[in-house]
């Protein structure tokens, strides 16, 4: 762990390195200032490790050399053409990837399940997005997977398709089959982009899901933070190990978008994690972690009005219903009566994110308190209209986000914005899905759904 051990040498209270005057960044000059109380929060240790390139540290083969090593050293444990580390979230690697690959008005077909951050990709590529909608369960009230047929027809019927990007796992949990659409993408001469955020165990315990690392996509990103322990929001970037793709192509996209001034301590909490992750003991807690979770849903399935969504779907996400109740109504009752908090609810399902920290007893809670709601009459309601609602329509893009961001906008009551066209993106977060894009033509859909009374719509 190079970067690891190089920070620990200097945060050795010996060292010269403290002893010395500094008129350099940053300005807390190895923690000789701190602001106030935040000593009690991160700890001295924090500040001292939070350097530049200061004069001398390349005796201990400086932090950029380190980076690079460091890199490398994951690179092989992910088995892939190179790893990058990031400390802006999975967001970044998104945008790099993009940023490689897709060029002004370049064809990339899009899941709409995507994060939002793919948006910013089209506004920073003006590349042309073609949407495919994942499957919908009106049941559970979620997008599911990417169908790898309808993926297929779209580059048949349109050969010019230069990239593919998906979310797998989706946030609630859905995998699509990456290993397919990986198959096609390569047959018709297509990047693959896969958004695996929430998929950064997988590597290393198959048994959750299937790494698109291991199908060969072109670019998988991993966000360290969801359920492998990271900091937040310590994430990476893989290559695909038989991709074509130019490792110094994806370099230059990264310096374009990142700081100049790197968090030393997270790149070294980057390296740290990989490194229990890939450890004897990291495999035995992940494997712990499934076998928990594995216990816990049997034991959920012998409640009768209780429901577990098991479809294709990663293991550390537990999505679940009870008979007569909204996700809401659940999510309010653990919140107030049993002090748990979910990630996100809708009007048929609530969803539970599990990761390394999720531990056993957490999980005994959960029950207990499912168990408990299970037996409790629930209230009178009628939400199959609301569902049948939320189905998203398909969109209909008149001008690429780009080229949206460059024309004017006037403000105009949602309601009689039918038929404009959208300045505004509208994405709720969670999950961070977006419900309406800049370059987007407004539909009923839209104006029944969302809950803005205003709305910025191109001038025409």
């Amino acid at each position: 762990m190079g970067l690891v051990n190089l920070l620990k040498k200097i945060k050795n209270k010996t060292s010269r390195f403290r002893r010395r005057s500094y008129f350099t960044t940053p300005s807390h000059h190895m923690g000789k200032f701190i602001i106030p109380k935040m000593d009690e929060i991160l700890g001295e240790y924090f500040y001292n490790c939070d350097i530049s390139e200061i004069e001398g540290i390349k005796n201990f083969e400086g932090p950029q050399k380190q980076l690079v090593h460091s890199q490398e050293n994951a690179s092989e444990v992910y088995g892939t053409k190179a790893t990058f580390y990031l400390t802006n979230g999975s967001t970044s690697g998104i945008l790099a990837s993009m940023l490689t690959i897709l060029r002004p008005y370049d064809k990339v077909l899009i899941a709409r399940n995507c994060h939002k951050c793919v948006y910013s990709g089209l506004v920073l590529t003006n590349a042309l997005p073609i949407w495919v909608m994942p499957n919908y369960n009106e049941n559970w009230g979620i997008y599911e997977y990417v169908n790898p047929n309808i993926i297929e027809q779209f580059l048949e019927l349109q050969p010019d398709i230069k990239a593919i990007i998906i979310t797998s796992p989706s946030y609630y949990g859905a995998l699509s089959d990456v290993e397919k659409i990986a198959r096609i993408a390569r047959e018709k001469n297509v990047y693959l982009i896969v958004d695996e955020a929430h998929g950064a165990l997988y590597k290393f315990d198959k048994t959750i899901g299937t790494s698109a690392l291991d199908v060969q996509a072109d670019f998988c990103i991993e966000s360290l933070h969801k359920t492998a322990g990271g900091v937040n929001p310590t994430a990476l970037l893989h290559i695909g190990f038989e991709s074509q793709i130019d490792v110094n192509e994806v370099q230059k996209s990264l310096d374009l978008i990142t700081t100049s001034s790197p968090s030393y301590p997270m790149l070294a909490s980057i390296e740290a994690n990989i490194d229990f992750l890939s450890s004897k003991k990291g495999k035995a807690k992940i494997a712990t972690l499934v076998n928990d979770i594995e216990r816990f849903k049997k034991r959920i399935l012998k409640f009768k009005n209780v429901h577990i969504y098991s479809q294709n779907n990663d293991i550390t996400k537990i999505l679940i219903k009870i008979d007569g109740f909204t996700g809401f109504e659940i999510s309010d009752i653990l919140l107030n009566k049993f002090n748990i908090e979910d990630e996100i609810a809708n009007e048929k399902s609530i969803l539970f994110i599990c990761g390394i920290g999720t531990t056993s007893r957490k999980l005994n809670k959960l029950y207990n308190a499912i168990r408990k709601i299970s037996k409790m009459k629930p209230k009178a309601q009628e939400c199959d209209e609301i569902l049948a609602q939320e189905k998203q329509v398909y969109p209909i893009m008149k001008y690429t986000p780009f080229m949206t961001k460059l024309l004017h906008g006037v403000k105009k009551p949602l309601i009689e914005s039918l038929g404009c066209v959208s300045k505004d993106a509208i994405v709720p977060y969670p999950p961070a899905t977006p419900l309406l894009l800049p370059g987007e033509v407004i539909q009923k859909w839209h104006i029944d759904n969302i809950n803005e009374e205003f709305i910025e719509v191109v001038a025409e």
